[in-house]
């Protein structure tokens, strides 16, 4: 079987994802880079960590024709991961237009665009397995993280819709929702410079400064180990959805279960899919 991971930047998820799949042998696997001249560091992290192959192919998931000319190389991709994301901390009144919009481009019209590209050859070999990497933010919305948010409750929202008619063709779509992920993402994300974000309101900066400091607690209090994962054991839970054969419509990890079952109850999607399902059987 062939699997497209998108978003393989080395030391990230995508990355952890692609070379445990290539690692067990059983899949022809594929990771994506929006510039492969920035290919060298998950070169190295793969050959640190096996001696199987991943073959990277450079996609922009916010171009038509890149989307397209990627899966033509592939030929046939029996598996998508959509891991490709990108960050944003701002607030509503900071945030430049541009900024949010780029934001949904890489988080949701990327994803929505290379679903689109790849569902006639699953629909058409009556087999697909796609799983998207959206978010606990995407579930319960974060300060600071509003535009970020809101562009992964829409993948997740995409993401459920889709099961109730692509399960005729036994495809099926996962919204894996992760919490904090020992990664580069959250200082990488769009607008951080070195803990400060230019251009908010100084009204905002002594509720920012209490929530970066309790972020940075969350990710290297021992106490706190409990509420993240690393990169490498958040990709196992990708893995096991991944050689599932019934997989869920939402997974979500167990370090942000109580919050997440606080707020729904049973979260999985399933009855709510089935529910639909019936409206056309």
């Amino acid at each position: 079987m062939n699997v497209l991971v998108t978003g393989v930047t080395a030391g990230g998820l995508g990355a952890s994802i692609a070379i445990k799949l290539a690692k067990s042998g059983k899949y022809n696997v594929f990771g994506s880079l929006r510039n492969l001249s920035k290919s060298q560091a998950f070169l190295d992290q793969l050959t640190a960590e096996t001696s199987n192959t991943v073959t990277l192919v450079e996609l922009d998931v916010t171009s038509d024709h890149s989307c397209k000319q990627v899966i033509e190389k592939i030929g046939k991709v029996d598996i998508l991961i959509n891991n490709a994301g990108q960050g944003l901390v701002q607030t509503i009144e900071g945030t430049d237009m541009d900024k949010v919009i780029d934001c949904f481009q890489v988080n949701y019209f990327g994803v929505y665009r290379l679903i689109k590209t790849v569902l006639p050859s699953m629909r058409q070999n009556k087999f697909g397995r796609i799983i998207n990497i959206a978010s606990v933010g995407g579930l319960v919305g974060q300060p600071f993280n509003e535009g970020y948010c809101s562009a992964k409750a829409a993948l997740d929202s995409l993401t459920e819709s889709m099961n109730s008619t692509l399960r005729t063709f036994n495809i099926r779509t996962t919204s894996f929702c992760p919490g904090w992920i020992s990664t580069n993402f959250v200082s990488n994300a769009s607008g951080v410079d070195n803990g400060t974000i230019p251009g908010m309101p100084q009204e905002y900066k002594e509720m920012f400064d209490k929530y970066r400091a309790r972020t940075k607690n969350l990710a290297s209090n021992p106490e706190m180990a409990a509420f993240r994962q690393t990169a490498d054991q958040c990709a196992q839970d990708v893995v096991d959805i991944v050689e599932q054969d019934l997989p869920k419509a939402r997974v979500y990890t167990k370090t942000v279960a109580p919050l997440v079952e606080v707020k729904f109850g049973d979260s999985s999607a399933e009855k709510v899919i089935e529910t639909l399902r019936a409206m056309f059987k």
